[in-house]
């Protein structure tokens, strides 16, 4: 039969059509001259049009009228008269109602008498009863719908639908069929010698073949009987092809991302590992430096930028690509073949063919900074890092298509984003004095003022896994987080300073400052106090510290009794320090109120390994994720989860409440807050952050006495007074700082008792030696009020006893000078690996003015002498005379 669309188009570009004028398309042809097509006989048709990956009604439907004569099927009216209509596309797929998604696929095909068993792949019946709606009535349904597929030809595989019936019942289907191309395809790509290089000369366009058959006698057909088709005698009434013209659409370039291939190193499953992949990720770099990090993977690509190149340029177009860093410096593998727009340290622009692209992008070398701008003003990544305050670093690669396909020629454009740390490196304390020399009095109390300590990453609050399995996550190292150490040493006087606030005293000239903490407060500090005493546990601790094996330790830790300083030294049970009577100093109480105990260790003794092993003994002991507090007997019970290490307290072993939602109070698990403020109504020291279920106990609680129905209580934590036993809820936190196991009690260096901390201050006796620490604005403080005494009678004009020069380098003439040494340490902060403390020490001169000391005279009061009577003043022996005194002797300092 004749197309009788209003469309017409040629075959060799179906995308140009032409609209027929007029009510009657008959006869319409298309404008201008149609042109052969690869080879093809020019063809002037009708022409439909679909969109690229999407189903799309076709619009066709039949003219058919009773009786009709020439172009228009005859149709005799009789209800046993009907039609076989068979559909069919070479690169799409057809679907009526939505049944296409449903088809169960068979591929028994060989059915006796079909014609097209030979071809046929596969096939799909489906019940006509089953369509929806009206569509599936008895009166209204066809007598059978059915998918085809068929084996490849021409390096095309087709698929067809038939549909039976009389016309009342085919018509309404055949006007609702849509089309869908098959992934990506559309018209230019089907004639592309590129994207379909066997089949674009042998079926160079999308064509919808329309065929028609009806019966010559009469006979209803059983709706899915193949067989009764076949077996009836059917004549073919017609046929037709209908081009579907495919709009193209641009379909974005795909970036592949290295994350999408990278797997991490077998030993990230370990949690306690300390590889720099498995806490920073698959690329880092480290603050401050040049270190060229090659970052692989990249690759783009883009399924339908060559649609419209010939075969003789299958790369006739380019793409628009920019790789840009944010902070640091990004370079490209290659710049062969690239139209760059930009290029500097940040990043590069340019436009290139795929291939010449890819090369160029395969592998991007990024650096924190170049190394003619390292260390320079000129850089903008001084001390940047990405681990603290929210900073981040990434490398981004946006590619466009440029609009080359695509009906509307508008580009797509992809970008990806790749994750850099760059690691948090310690930059080291600088001590800096604005005199060269300090001129003090002898045996007057003078200012050192000059002397100031800047350190531009000790205040960074570093989030870092390594950094916290390391040495920030431990307990002990707590009170040192963000903390500057001063230590001032003199040679012939001692330092006193005037401002004390903030500070801890770790040690003065003869004694070293520990204490014994708890984590949080409620914490039974009772539970490891004995292990000041307990050497064995001590001795074992200290060598699995040194990676002894167990059993083998060759020093032997002591007591505390043993390395301590004593109180009562010169007194009758302790007269020369030696004896068991006497007594360690202790100050605080396991049960007082904040529960802190202070050693003093005689800094004479031993008294490093003891330091050492009481430690990392404490911050072994007891270990909970959050270092949640154990309470006194006989409630010591917590609702920590317990741990070994960091992997016991991940978010897939401990998944983490979420404030507000799920976290609750510990002290009464029944109210859901936010944070801790909303729980210390019910408690001192109860924590927002703990979930029903696990091992441990929340409130409210009640007395194990009365049981569960007893009264109830959320009062638990009360050092130093004894509570009765009590019972409660199943819980567990899961809280902020649950990610870390961390003991609840900790041993650490430094005390800030005022009593001892005044060792050092103006009305003390001071210290030649003294080291302390705090917040680095309090310790410039104590050094701006640094003051320096002399030992007595000390000035400049002093001269060591013969014994004690050098004979080579003993100058008589030379002043003597008191040495003043400073050295700063920072603990480590902040850095983003394992601990790195640095230092810095400074030595300068203090010229001490003599002072002109009156002379003394050295003569008894009074003598009694007689008249006349000679009185020798002199020593005994020098003459006989009976009558004499004392030497008379006058004497200058």
């Amino acid at each position: 039969t004749e197309g009788k669309g209003q469309l017409k188009a040629c075959s060799h570009d179906s995308s140009v059509y032409f609209e027929c004028p007029g009510v009657d398309p008959a006869g319409c042809q298309c404008f201008g001259t149609c042109l052969p097509n690869v080879g093809f006989a020019a063809e002037c048709l009708d022409v439909v049009f679909a969109l690229e990956d999407t189903w799309w009604y076709l619009g066709v439907f039949i003219n058919h009228a009773p009786g009709a004569a020439g172009n228009n099927l005859p149709f005799i009216g009789y209800p046993s008269h009907h039609l076989i209509f068979k559909l069919t596309v070479n690169y799409g797929e057809l679907d009526i109602l939505d049944t296409l998604r449903h088809c169960l696929w068979m591929d028994d095909h060989k059915v006796v008498g079909d014609p097209e068993a030979s071809t046929l792949d596969m096939y799909c019946n489906v019940v006509p009863s089953s369509l929806p709606g009206d569509f599936g009535k008895s009166e209204n349904h066809p007598y059978h719908l059915r998918y085809k597929r068929y084996f490849e030809t021409d390096f095309v595989k087709r698929l067809s639908v038939e549909i039976s019936g009389n016309f009342e019942r085919v018509d309404p289907l055949i006007k609702i069929v849509k089309y869908k191309a098959i992934f990506n395809e559309n018209s230019n790509r089907i004639k592309s010698p590129i994207y379909n290089p066997l089949s674009y000369n042998k079926v160079p366009n999308e064509k919808l073949f329309i065929e028609v058959s009806t019966f010559v006698d009469g006979g209803i057909v059983p709706s899915t009987d193949r067989r009764g088709l076949l077996e009836n005698p059917w004549r073919a009434v017609g046929n037709l092809s209908i081009l579907i013209h495919v709009h193209d659409q641009n379909d974005p370039p795909e970036i592949v991302a290295p994350a999408d291939v990278y797997n991490p190193p077998p030993e990230c499953a370990q949690a306690d590992s300390e590889l720099p992949e498995c806490n920073f990720g698959q690329y880092f770099s480290y603050e401050g430096t040049d270190t060229l990090v090659p970052i692989t993977g990249v690759r783009i690509s883009d399924v339908d930028i060559h649609e419209t190149c010939p075969a003789i340029t299958p790369e006739c177009v380019r793409m628009d690509i920019a790789v840009r860093a944010f902070k640091g410096s990004i370079g490209l593998n290659t710049r062969s073949n690239l139209n760059l727009y930009f290029d500097g340290r940040a990043g590069s622009g340019f436009t290139a063919r795929i291939t010449d692209l890819n090369s160029a992008v395969q592998v991007l070398f990024y650096s924190v900074e170049n190394s003619n701008l390292l260390g320079t003003s000129a850089s903008t990544v001084i001390s940047y890092n990405t681990q603290h305050s929210g900073n981040q670093e990434f490398v981004t690669v946006v590619a466009s298509d440029q609009g080359f396909t695509g009906r509307a020629r508008t580009a797509t454009v992809t970008s990806i984003r790749i994750d850099l740390v760059i690691v948090a490196v310690n930059e080291g304390p600088i001590v800096s004095s604005s005199v060269t020399e300090f001129t003090p009095t002898e045996d007057i109390l003078g200012s050192l003022r000059g002397l100031k300590i800047a350190d531009v990453d000790l205040q960074e609050n570093i989030e870092s896994s390594l950094a916290d399995r390391n040495w920030m996550g431990k307990a002990s190292n707590s009170p040192y987080i963000n903390q500057m150490r001063v230590q001032v040493s003199l040679s012939f006087g001692v330092l006193k300073l005037g401002y004390t606030r903030n500070l801890l005293l770790i040690f003065t000239s003869t004694t070293m400052y520990m204490t014994i903490s708890p984590l949080r407060f409620g914490h039974d500090v009772c539970r490891v106090s004995e292990s000041i005493e307990d050497v064995d546990a001590l001795t074992a601790q200290y060598a699995t510290m040194k990676g002894v094996p167990d059993g083998q330790a060759k020093t032997a830790v002591g007591s505390y009794q043993s390395i301590c300083s004593y109180d009562n030294v010169g007194g009758a049970t302790c007269p020369t320090g030696t004896e068991p009577g006497c007594n360690c100093y202790v100050d605080g109480s396991c049960r007082s109120l904040n529960g802190k105990i202070v050693l003093h260790l005689d800094r004479s003794r031993p008294i490093l390994p003891f330091r050492d092993a009481i430690t990392g003994l404490l911050d072994s002991t007891d270990k909970t994720c959050a270092g949640l507090p154990i309470y006194p007997i006989p409630n010591n019970f917590t609702v920590g989860k317990k741990c070994v290490n960091d992997g016991d307290c991940g978010d897939s072993v401990l998944p983490k409440c979420i404030p507000g939602v799920t976290c609750a109070c510990c002290a009464n698990i029944s109210f859901v807050c936010s944070d801790n403020s909303e729980c210390s109504a019910f408690d001192s020291g109860s924590l927002c952050g703990c979930v029903k279920g696990g091992d441990g106990i929340c409130g409210p609680y009640f007395r194990m006495s009365e049981g569960p129905r007893g009264t109830l209580t959320t009062d638990l934590i009360n050092p130093g007074k004894r509570q009765p036993a009590y019972g409660g809820n199943p819980c567990t936190y899961a809280g902020e700082g649950s990610g870390l196991c961390k003991s609840p009690a900790f041993a650490a260096e430094g005390t800030n008792l005022a009593k001892i901390v005044d060792l050092v201050g103006l009305a003390s006796l001071g210290s030649s030696d003294a080291q302390f620490f705090g917040p680095i604005v309090d310790v410039n403080r104590a050094l701006e009020s640094l003051s320096y005494l002399s030992n007595l009678d000390y000035n400049r004009f002093y001269r060591p006893p013969l014994a004690l020069r050098n004979p080579f380098t003993f100058n008589i003439e030379l002043d003597s000078l008191d040495t003043l040494v400073l050295e700063a340490n920072d603990f480590g902060n902040s850095g983003g690996g394992p601990r790195d403390p640095r230092s810095m020490k400074v030595e300068l001169p203090i010229r001490v003015l003599a002072v002109n000391d009156r002379p003394t005279p050295e003569c008894p009061a009074k003598v009694m002498a007689f008249e006349d009577v000679p009185f020798h003043f002199g020593p005994p022996g020098a003459d006989p005379h009976p009558l004499r005194g004392p030497v008379l002797r006058i004497s200058d300092p």
